[in-house]
């Protein structure tokens, strides 16, 4: 709940940065998509197999969690997002 409060109050901010927007995944997935837990880990995926699941998660309302998350983001921030991981989370 606290990542899609943190999602809604995007807008009101400066335009985020693809590490700003991947730090929300972290509460569950980990920093920059390590997860540490029984959640799936980001890291070592596709930045087009990361953009195509949240993709559909948005899209397709796939996923009780990740559907309303995934809603929050533009296709461009997803992307945006998607490459971040990709790149292990190196700041660019």
């Amino acid at each position: 709940m606290l990542c899609a409060l943190v999602l809604m109050a995007l807008p009101a901010l400066a335009e985020p940065t693809a590490q700003m927007l991947a730090d929300t995944c972290a509460m569950c997935h980990g920093t920059d998509g390590r997860s540490a837990g029984v959640l799936d880990s980001l890291q070592g995926k596709s930045a087009r197999e990361l953009e195509r699941e949240m993709l559909e998660f948005k899209h397709a309302g796939k996923g009780r969690i990740m559907a309303p998350i995934a809603r929050a983001y533009s296709d461009d921030q997803i992307r945006q997002i998607a490459e971040y991981l990709a790149s292990g989370g190196s700041k660019k």
